[in-house]
């Protein structure tokens, strides 16, 4: 909370935004001092935006990828969006776009999300997540924001939120990162039933499952029905179970 305080602080009396120093310190030890301001400059407000040409360049991203394992999956990230009041969406894009350049994923382990999202969300969603020591749960709402302010659709929210998280593989959702996503799922069950279409069947079948947990057979009716008879196995048996949960007068029309 002091340190929160701290910062706000600074910057009401003249300081650089939060988003700029924590940036700034974030790369500092790997690409040093004068590339990292660069770098703070343009994620807190798009200037220097040159730097970007720089952080394309195989010795920076050789010096970037080569950092010891600890720091790389432990370097930096905890506390870095400790407080999202201090984070704007679009800087938190900026971010991810500037580790997209260093760092391409090849994997999907350790990172949130699957190779159908943009390399950019998947980064800076794995920064905010992926090492948080309080396993402190995230508002969905902010995940969305991103995804909004980088162009992107429901579908690569959908990608994040149930796909695996990058440091618990004993589930295959990364539900317990978010807050609010039964109420997200409630409200638009029209864009999600669409946008579920075009994500993987590994990610429609968690999708199915948490359906029926919620109870929202009805609303996600038609997804349901058409996953049932879809042709990958995992996604057609969870979204029939989901089926059994659908209420009489769903299925009137149905089996009239």
């Amino acid at each position: 909370m002091l340190s929160n305080i701290l910062r706000l602080l600074g910057h009401s009396l003249g300081g650089k935004p939060y988003p700029e120093t924590a940036t700034a310190a974030y790369f500092a030890k790997t690409l040093g001092a004068a590339m990292a301001g660069r770098i703070g400059s343009y994620v807190a407000e798009g200037a220097n935006s040159s730097v970007l040409s720089d952080l394309s360049t195989q010795g920076v991203q050789n010096k970037w990828q080569s950092r010891p394992y600890f720091e790389k999956h432990h370097g930096g990230q905890i506390g870095m969006f400790g407080d999202l009041s201090l984070w704007r969406a679009d800087q938190m894009c900026r971010f991810g776009e500037v580790l997209a350049l260093l760092d391409t994923i090849n994997w999907e382990w350790g990172h949130f999300g699957t190779k159908a999202s943009p390399t950019w969300l998947r980064h800076v969603v794995t920064v905010w997540l992926g090492d948080n020591p309080k396993n402190r749960a995230e508002p969905v709402s902010s995940l969305l924001a991103v995804v909004q302010e980088g162009g992107l659709g429901e579908d690569a929210a959908l990608d994040i939120v149930f796909s695996r998280a990058a440091s618990n593989y004993s589930t295959n959702n990364s539900l317990s990162c978010f807050t609010g996503v039964e109420t997200w799922m409630q409200d638009n069950a029209d864009a999600i039933g669409t946008a579920a279409t075009k994500v993987a069947a590994a990610v429609r079948e968690e999708v199915a499952v948490t359906v029926g947990r919620f109870g929202l057979q009805s609303l996600y009716f038609p997804f349901l029905l058409d996953m049932a008879t879809g042709n990958a196995k995992g996604a057609r048996t969870a979204a029939r179970q989901a089926l059994t949960g659908v209420d009489a007068a769903t299925l009137a029309p149905v089996m009239a």
